[in-house]
Parts: C-alpha cells; structure tokens; sequence
C-alpha cells in the first residue's frame, strides 16, 4: 500500500485540485480570457494528475472507484467552468449590444433635439414676421387714420367757415 501512499495522491490530485480552485477564484474575480487560459492548463494538470494516480491504483477496486467518482467530479468541476466561461462571453457579447444600442439612442436623441431646435427657429422667425407686419400695418393704418381725421378736423362745411374774413368778424 505503500505504492498508494497520501503524499502521492495528495500532490497529484488534491494540490492540483486546489491550484484548479484559485485559478477558479481568479477567473471569477477578473473574467479576463488570460485566466480562463490558466483554469484551462490547471484543469488539464489535475486530470494528468488523476490519471497518472488512477494508474497506480488500477488494481485496487476500493481506490479505482474513488478514482472514478473524483474523475467525475473534475468532469461536472469542467462543465461548471465552461458554462461561467459562455457566461462571460454572452455577457460581453449583450454589453456590446448595449452600447450599440445606446449609440443608436443618442443618435435619434441628437437628431431629435437638432430637429426640434431647427423648428422652434423657425416658428420663432414666423412670429417675429408675423409682429413686424402687424406693426406695419398699424402704423399704416395710423397713419391713413390720422391723416383722415385732420382732413376731417380741416375740411371746410359749406355754411360754418367760409375763410379768414369770417374769423375776423366771428361769425358763427
């Protein structure tokens, strides 16, 4: 038994594991593809290390369906990380999408605001036609009214005023 000694199976399959669960921790904590690519060699590692030590153990029933049940365990441990990994790329994949997507918004936004600035100069320049002829034409027609009344005011009426002699003489 000396052959299936701890110090073997602990430097072959738990050190490597537990690298495996930093590189692990690393990936989770950073999401860069650099430490994807450390967790795919530690992940490697560990299943040499398996199976070197499920070798030395093949003629031990006991050991052998430890080693088989350990090696399903960094299997479903490999899934797991594969998942989060497609995880992290459907994640950057809809970030991009967003930002795309906010670029287009802002765009619309920016037309938008252009659009409604444009409009309100042009409605302000209408306006300010619109108070310049009034203006105009109330000073025309102030004009033409005041020229109306002073003829009215100056007007000779047969009968009231006949010229200056009739001032002279005060006639009424």
């Amino acid at each position: 038994m000396v052959q299936y000694s701890q110090f073997s199976k602990r430097r072959r399959i738990v050190q490597q594991f537990l690298l495996l669960r930093v590189c692990a921790v690393y990936l989770v904590a950073t999401q860069r593809d650099t430490q994807w690519v450390n967790y795919g060699k530690q992940l490697q590692n560990t299943k040499d290390g398996l199976a070197k030590w499920s070798g030395q153990v093949s003629d031990n029933s006991q050991l052998k369906e430890v080693a088989s049940q350990i090696k399903d365990y960094i299997a479903e441990y490999e899934v797991a990380g594969n998942k989060f990994y497609q995880g992290i790329i459907g994640e950057r994949e809809a970030e991009a999408q967003m930002i795309a997507a906010a670029g287009t918004v802002q765009e619309t936004i920016n037309n938008l605001s252009k659009s409604l600035s444009e409009e309100m100069n042009s409605v302000t320049a209408q306006t300010t036609n619109l108070m310049i002829g009034m203006t105009t034409v109330g000073v025309i027609l102030g004009v033409i009214l005041a020229i109306a009344i002073t003829r009215g005011i100056t007007k000779t009426s047969p009968g009231y005023f006949q010229g200056p002699q009739d001032l002279q003489l005060q006639r009424t």
